[in-house]
C-alpha cells in the first residue's frame, strides 16, 4: 500500500473509527432524552444539573444514555502524548473555561486494523486512530445516590489493538444493573505504548521507563482518585478489571509501587503474569528503530543503522519523536494480530509490553507475586473453557474470508459446516491446540496465580466460563473462546456482522445469554461493592479459591466445583510455560 493511502487513515481518525458509535449514541440519546423528560416532569427538575459535573480541570456536560444511566464520554485525563511528549510519561491535561462537551468518544489510540477492532476489510493492516487519545468514559445510574463503587475497565487486545469506544464496552447496562459507576479507558498501544531504548532517554525515570501504556493506566486511576466524587463515586472503593492484555495490565498494577492505593479490588479475565526484561525491551525496540532508519533512507542495512544510533545518541530520539505516526506504523510490517513483523526473528521478546524497568515495574511480575511483594486486594480471576479458539480462527481462515464471514453469516439460512470454514481434517488439530492453550490460560493464568494470591490470605474467587452453545459450526469453532465472557459481563451482545464472537448469537440462544449476563453482572457488582461477590448478589454461593475451587458460569445455575487439575498437580508451571507465553497472542 502507498504511504499516502496509509496516512489518510490516520488523518481522518476523528471521524473514521467513531462514526458508527456516534450515530448509535445520538440515537439512544434522542430516545432517552424523551424518556428522561418524564423524570424531570415528575421531579420538577431539569436534566441539565445532573448532566453537568465539575472536574479539577473544568466542567463537563454528559448525555442521557441507555438503561436510565448518564454518561460522560471522551474526557481527557492527560495531554496528547505527541511530539515532544511521545514516549514520555503522561502529563496532566490543561484546564479549561466554561463547560466542555462530553457526549462522544474520543479517538482510538494508534493501532493497525484487524478483524477484532475494525470489522472492515478495507482497513485491515492499515494504521488507525490518533496519538491524541488519552481519554476515559464514565457511566452512572440516573439517581441521586452518592458514594457508589467505581469499576475501572482496561480493554484487551494484546496491548496492540482495542479502544474504549468499541460498542461491547458500553458501560450503561452494567452500571445500571450493578448500581455502580463504570469507567472505561484508552491507553497507548503497541509501538507508542511500550518502547524502550537509551536514545529516547531524558534523565527522568518515568519518562525513560518504556512502560508508557502502563503509566497511562496509572494516570487514569489518579484522575479517578481526584475527580470521581464529582460523579457520585467513592475514590476509596475502586475495582480495576480487564480481559486478556487488560488483565495482564491489571496484574502489572498489582505489583507496581506507582499504583499503590489507587485501587482496592481486581477482576482478572483470561490473563496471566508476564513481563519482559529491560534488555529484551531494548532489543525489541532496536529492531523497530533500525527499520525506521532504513525506511527513511538514512541507512541501507542494520549495520549502517547501528552506526547512526551509536553516533547520534539522544539526538536520534528527537528525530524519532518528530516522525509521523504513519511512518512508525508502516503498513508493510503489519501482522494479523495488529503487531509488526519487525521482530519476527525473536517474537518472544516484549510481545505484550510491560517491561521490568526498575521503576514502574521494578521486578518480574511473577516473582513479585510469588514473594508476596504486591498490592494485596480481593481478586476475581478466571478464564474461558476453550480460550484459543478465537486465535485459531484468525490464523486458519484467510483474512478477507474471515471479514466476509463476520459480515455476511446468517445462522437462519447458512449451510456451512466446520470443514467449510477451517478446512477438511483440521478439526482434530483444532481440539488439540485448544487443550494445549488451557495449560496457559487456566492452569497457569488462573490456578497457579490464584494459588499464590490466596496463600497470602487474599480473598480470591476463581471462575471458569463455559458457554458453548453457539450457532451452526461456531458452537465448535468459537464456543468458550477467548473474549466470549466480555459481552456477557457488560450485557452487550453486538448484532450479527459486528464482531467475530457475535457469530454465535441467534434468537434461540438469546434468553439463555441474557440470564447468564445478569448472573455475571450481579456477581461482579457485589464484588465491586463489598469485595465479596456473594453479598447481595442473590446468586448461588461462590466459594473462595482453595483446593482448586472454581465457580462454573454458563452451564445452568452457577456452581462451585473442584478444578480437574489444580496448581499442585503442575510441576513448576511458570518454569515450563513462561518462556513460551508469547507464542500465543492474547
Amino acid at each position: 500500500m502507498m504511504m499516502d493511502e496509509s496516512m489518510a487513515h490516520i488523518s481522518t481518525c476523528k471521524t473514521l473509527s467513531l462514526t458508527k458509535a456516534k450515530i448509535c449514541l445520538c440515537f439512544f440519546a434522542i430516545l432517552l432524552f424523551a424518556g428522561c423528560s418524564n423524570k424531570s416532569d415528575n421531579s420538577g427538575e431539569s436534566l441539565e444539573p445532573a448532566l453537568v459535573r465539575d472536574t479539577v480541570y473544568g466542567q463537563v456536560r454528559g448525555v442521557a444514555d441507555r438503561y436510565s444511566t448518564l454518561s460522560w464520554l471522551g474526557i481527557k485525563y492527560a495531554k496528547a502524548p505527541e511530539g515532544e511528549l511521545r514516549w514520555r510519561a503522561p502529563r496532566d491535561p490543561e484546564s479549561w473555561e466554561g463547560t466542555r462537551d462530553a457526549t462522544s468518544f474520543c479517538n482510538a489510540c494508534v493501532q493497525y486494523g484487524t478483524a477484532l477492532n475494525w470489522i472492515d476489510y478495507d482497513l485491515y493492516g492499515k494504521p488507525q486512530g490518533c496519538e491524541d487519545c488519552l481519554c476515559l468514559n464514565i457511566w452512572r445510574p440516573y439517581t441521586l445516590q452518592e458514594n457508589l463503587p467505581v469499576f475501572v475497565y482496561i480493554h484487551g487486545g494484546a496491548n496492540l489493538i482495542g479502544s474504549s469506544s468499541l460498542d461491547v464496552y458500553n458501560g450503561a447496562r452494567l452500571s445500571s444493573r450493578a448500581n455502580m459507576i463504570v469507567v472505561t479507558i484508552n491507553y497507548r498501544l503497541g509501538l507508542m505504548g511500550w518502547f524502550y531504548h537509551p536514545v529516547l532517554n531524558t534523565g527522568d525515570s518515568l519518562d525513560d521507563s518504556g512502560n508508557y501504556g502502563t503509566l497511562d493506566i496509572i494516570k487514569s486511576l489518579e484522575w479517578v482518585r481526584d475527580n470521581i466524587e464529582f460523579f457520585g463515586g467513592n475514590p476509596s472503593n475502586v475495582t480495576i478489571a480487564g480481559q486478556s492484555a487488560g488483565s495482564m495490565n491489571a496484574l502489572s498494577l498489582m505489583v507496581s509501587p506507582k499504583a499503590a492505593g489507587l485501587f482496592h479490588k481486581a477482576a482478572l479475565h483470561s490473563g496471566f503474569m508476564t513481563s519482559s526484561s529491560k534488555a529484551s525491551a531494548q532489543k525489541w525496540t532496536l529492531n523497530v528503530i533500525r527499520r525506521l532508519l532504513i525506511q527513511e533512507g538514512r541507512a541501507s542495512d542494520n549495520d549502517e543503522a547501528d552506526a547512526i544510533i551509536a553516533d547520534e545518541g539522544t539526538a536520534l530520539g528527537e528525530y524519532l519523536r518528530n516522525l509521523s505516526a504513519e511512518k512508525i506504523y508502516d503498513s508493510a510490517v503489519a501482522t494479523k494480530t495488529g503487531g509488526t513483523s519487525d521482530n519476527q526473528d525473536n517474537i518472544s521478546d516484549a510481545m505484550f509490553g510491560i517491561f521490568e524497568d526498575g521503576v514502574v515495574i521494578d521486578e518480574r511480575i511473577r516473582l513479585k507475586i510469588r514473594d508476596g511483594n504486591y498490592n494485596h486486594v480481593p481478586v476475581i480471576i478466571g478464564s474461558n473453557s476453550s480460550e484459543l479458539k478465537m486465535f485459531l480462527m484468525m490464523f486458519l481462515v484467510d483474512s478477507e474470508d474471515l471479514y466476509k464471514l463476520i459480515r455476511d453469516y446468517d445462522p437462519e439460512v447458512s449451510t456451512l459446516d466446520v470443514d467449510d470454514i477451517i478446512g477438511a481434517g483440521a478439526a482434530e488439530i483444532y481440539e488439540q491446540a485448544v487443550s494445549a492453550g488451557q495449560v496457559v490460560f487456566r492452569n497457569y493464568g488462573v490456578d497457579y496465580t490464584a494459588g499464590l494470591l490466596s496463600s497470602y490470605g487474599d480473598a480470591v474467587y476463581a471462575y471458569n466460563f463455559v458457554w458453548e452453545k453457539g450457532t451452526g459450526p461456531f458452537k465448535f469453532l468459537l464456543g468458550g473462546s477467548h473474549a466470549e465472557d466480555v459481552p456477557f459481563m457488560f450485557g452487550n451482545f453486538l448484532p450479527q456482522g459486528e464482531s467475530l464472537i457475535g457469530l454465535m448469537w441467534d434468537a434461540q440462544n438469546e434468553p439463555e445469554r441474557e440470564t447468564i449476563s445478569k448472573e455475571m453482572m450481579d456477581y461482579w457488582g457485589s464484588f465491586a461493592w463489598y469485595g465479596n461477590p456473594n453479598i447481595g448478589s442473590g446468586q448461588p454461593y461462590w466459594q473462595k479459591y482453595g483446593d482448586g475451587k472454581h465457580l462454573v458460569i454458563g452451564q445452568g445455575l452457577p456452581q462451585s466445583t473442584d478444578n480437574d487439575e489444580t496448581a499442585a498437580d503442575i510441576e513448576c508451571p511458570a518454569c515450563v510455560i513462561e518462556d513460551q507465553l508469547d507464542s500465543l497472542a492474547p
